[in-house]
C-alpha cells in the first residue's frame, strides 16, 4: 500500500512476482491474439520526479510534493507555487536516496530500473521495513527475451 487508503485492501494485492507473471501472460496475449505490440525492451531510464532537483508535483491548492504519492499529506508538502519549494529534511531525503539499499548494486539490472520506486527508497530511509520494489525485467527478462526470439527472428526466418 502506497497510502494509508490503500493499506485496507493489501492482503488482496498481488506479490511483485505474481503481478509480473500476470503481467507478462497477458502481454503476451494481447500480442498473439489482437497483434498488439509492446516494446520487449526498457527505454532508458531518466529517474523520477522525485529524485530531480526541480521537480516537483503539484496538488489541488498549489502545494508542492516531490511524490505524486504524497499529495494531500500536508507532513510531506515542500512548498508552494506562491513562495515557491522550502528545502527540508522531506525534500532532501527524496534528493539523497542511496541507490544501494536491498542489494541493487550487486543486481545486474540496476541501470534498467534505476533502484526502483524512490518513494520505496525513502520509506526505508525513514526506517520503515519495506521490500525493495524491483522492476518488472527483474522476473520476465529471460522470458521475455526468449519470446522475443520466437516471434520476431524465428518467424521472420520462416517468412
Amino acid at each position: 500500500p502506497c497510502t494509508s487508503s490503500c493499506g485496507c485492501s493489501s492482503e488482496e494485492c498481488f506479490s511483485h512476482r505474481e503481478f509480473y507473471d500476470l503481467e507478462f501472460r497477458l502481454t503476451t496475449e494481447l500480442r498473439e491474439k489482437y497483434g498488439l505490440n509492446f516494446s520487449f525492451y526498457p527505454s532508458p531510464t531518466y529517474g523520477c520526479v522525485a529524485t530531480t532537483p526541480y521537480g516537483y508535483v503539484v496538488g489541488p491548492k498549489g502545494e508542492l510534493y516531490k511524490c505524486w504519492e504524497d499529495v494531500g499529506v500536508k507532513d510531506e508538502e515542500v512548498g508552494n507555487i506562491f513562495d515557491g519549494p522550502k528545502l527540508s529534511k522531506n525534500h532532501l531525503d527524496h534528493l539523497m536516496l542511496d541507490v544501494g539499499e536491498g542489494g541493487c548494486l550487486s543486481c545486474k539490472l540496476l541501470p534498467i530500473c534505476n533502484g526502483g520506486c524512490p518513494k520505496t527508497g525513502v520509506k526505508r530511509l525513514r526506517g520503515l521495513d519495506v521490500p525493495v520494489d524491483c522492476a518488472p525485467y527483474k522476473f520476465n527478462l529471460k522470458r521475455t527475451l526468449e519470446y522475443y526470439y520466437r516471434k520476431v527472428y524465428v518467424e521472420e526466418e520462416k517468412g
